[in-house]
């Protein structure tokens, strides 16, 4: 079996009919979406990779159907617009991968997951609705104690991502917060 590219999904349109769906095709129907309004690509990248990350990942699945891939897409979009369009600014909380990892130590995998979990755990009663953590890149780089990024990195990052979104799904304070991982 051939892999498919982990930016492209199959959607399968009324009529049977299956189209692919690219994470910027995905993303530019974002940036013009009546819900949300005007959006900066870089914000909308993350909103598609999201949506494609839970239909690959989470669901297992590479074809989905276009009402529900609707759906979900108006369900995540709400959500962000919720936080975009606050007047005041919302609470929110920031960690840096890439130092959790440097005070883990390079390969010292299970050190950094459990600075990370302790990280997650002090948001209980944070109540932020945006939880953003920055530097995953740079982070897996550190943990693989390489400057090239493979296919090993990937894997890390694939679990980084799946970590932080099984606790934060949890953690009582964190689930009703938007999730950035960049």
């Amino acid at each position: 079996m051939i892999d498919l590219r982990e930016d492209v999904i199959f959607v399968k349109r009324d009529g049977g009919r299956c189209v692919t769906l690219t994470l910027e095709e995905l993303a530019r129907q974002i940036t013009t979406h009546p819900t949300i309004g005007a959006i900066e690509m870089w914000v909308a990248r993350q909103i598609a990779h999201a949506v494609l990350h839970y239909f690959r990942a989470d669901q297992g699945r590479e074809i989905v159907e276009e009402t529900e891939l609707n759906d979900v897409l108006q369900l995540v979009l709400e959500r962000c617009t919720e936080v975009i369009d606050r007047d005041e600014p919302s609470p929110s909380f920031h960690a840096d991968l890439r130092k959790l990892a440097i005070e883990a130590g390079h390969g010292s995998e299970l050190v950094f997951f459990h600075k990370l979990g302790s990280t997650l755990r002090q948001l209980r009663d944070h109540r932020a609705k945006v939880i953003q953590f920055t530097g995953l890149r740079a982070c897996v780089k550190v943990l693989a104690g390489t400057k090239i990024w493979s296919k090993s990195c990937r894997r890390l990052e694939h679990d980084i991502v799946a970590f932080l979104r099984h606790k934060a799904s949890d953690e009582r304070g964190c689930r009703q917060s938007v999730l950035v991982v960049r």
